[in-house]
């Protein structure tokens, strides 16, 4: 099997909306490439994937939703490969990006088309005819910055409570998260899952959960014990308990299931500017 991935990371002026920029194809699948199920674990971002050949069987543009449970599946030998690109959004910036509550995506593959009307389509075609993967992520670059100027944003009180919940790596108790916002807890999980898609309790265990896998797969040295508290857990057994939730695999397991994905090949990344990124530096 051939395989092209590569990863973005944006504009610092995008960090706010969007984590990075990850994209990769393949020509057919060789039965002896993975036998065991594939999974990806769980997150709390909304992918936007571009689905770039007739073939697949989603849209061109398409979501699945914010990602708050493993996916898994195995592998079909013989069956080719899509080219792909996707956006991972934070919820705050999906909202802003899509233009409606978050939790209207969870749970389907929406066709985000539909959604974005010609500028999704517009989007669609143009991340389809660049030829190489720096242009494609200056493309999908240039639209985050025009989108980002123009579409709505959530409630001061659930940006600021997602906010929290992110600097403080999800070790924060809600009752506190709610009085630093001036909002009740039912008042503040009501707006927050309605408009992000999730509680801010399940938001603050994503969150916990993905810094401790981020760790673990990028080589962390010490025991599982050390990673338990370190991240949030009270010791391994909790940790194992997050990971059979959310990733559907035990810690010592998961790194040899993971779907290859040029999202975790962090010493490939790159960043880089566009023009649209540097007009709007120099504004």
């Amino acid at each position: 099997m051939q395989t092209s991935n590569c990863a973005g990371v944006p504009h610092p002026r995008l960090r706010h909306i969007v984590d990075k920029y990850c994209g990769g194809s393949a020509s057919v699948r060789s039965a002896t490439v993975r036998s065991s199920p594939w999974l990806v674990p769980a997150r709390a971002r909304v992918p936007l994937i571009f689905s770039f050949d007739t073939f697949d069987r989603h849209p061109v543009l398409w979501s699945p939703g914010l990602q708050a449970t493993y996916v898994t599946g195995r592998p079909k030998p013989g069956v080719a490969e899509p080219m792909w690109a996707c956006i991972n959004l934070t919820p705050v910036g999906a909202y802003r990006l899509l233009g409606l509550p978050i939790a209207e995506l969870g749970g389907y593959t929406t066709d985000l088309e539909a959604v974005l009307g010609a500028v999704g389509s517009d989007l669609a075609a143009a991340v389809g005819e660049a030829d190489d993967w720096r242009r494609r992520f200056a493309v999908i670059e240039s639209f985050l910055f025009a989108r980002a100027e123009d579409g709505p944003s959530p409630a001061p009180e659930v940006v600021e409570a997602w906010r929290r919940l992110t600097v403080t790596g999800g070790r924060i108790r809600i009752e506190t998260l709610a009085a630093a916002v001036g909002w009740s807890r039912k008042h503040l999980a009501k707006r927050f899952a309605a408009q992000l898609g999730q509680s801010p309790q399940t938001m603050a265990r994503l969150i916990r959960f993905r810094t401790a896998f981020s760790r673990l797969i990028d080589g962390y040295p010490g025991t599982l014990a050390d990673l338990a508290a370190e991240t949030g857990y009270s010791d391994h057994a909790h940790l194992s308990r997050a990971f059979a939730e959310f990733a559907g695999a035990a810690p010592s397991e998961i790194t040899a299931r993971l779907l290859p994905c040029a999202c975790m090949a962090a010493k490939k990344r790159h960043s880089f500017k566009n023009a649209a990124a540097d007009r709007v530096n120099r504004a």
